[in-house]
């Protein structure tokens, strides 16, 4: 199985028959996730008043290349009105962690895996998502 085109087509090349891969997307939720105000107690609770947010919600693994979104922020450290969001867990959370301290990226803030229920809250902070940086 596979979540994405993408990844079904490197499982192939790697030898795998196409027959025996099926590619299960990630379901979407319309109802929960639909566009809303920034809520404003979240933003203050996370300092983030008058900042653009750049958030990004999921997985922190290998094959997400979040290590290039540090080298964004770092690019972006003497401007403190750009923030960047980071929620979620996975593999090179704490390597992420360690890394936006020892670049001193003050612009960077972790948020552990957060429930489902609070995602429209957080996502409602964010003014750009960062996507998975991925390329097969």
């Amino acid at each position: 199985m596979s979540l994405t085109e993408a990844f079904k087509h490197d499982l192939v090349s790697r030898g795998i028959p196409a027959a025996h891969v099926a590619v299960v997307l990630n379901g979407f939720d319309f109802a929960r996730y639909t566009p809303q105000p920034r809520d404003m107690s979240l933003t203050q609770q996370l300092g983030l008043e008058g900042c653009c947010v750049v958030g990004y919600i999921g997985t922190h693994g290998m094959e997400h290349a979040l290590d290039r979104v540090l080298d964004a922020a770092a690019l972006l450290r003497d401007t403190p009105a750009i923030r960047f969001l980071f929620i979620g867990a996975g593999a090179l959370r704490d390597a992420l962690i360690a890394q936006a301290a020892q670049r001193q990226l003050d612009n960077v803030m972790f948020i552990p895996a957060q429930p489902k229920t609070r995602m429209p809250a957080y996502w409602s902070v964010c003014d750009l998502g960062g996507q998975s940086l991925y390329h097969p």
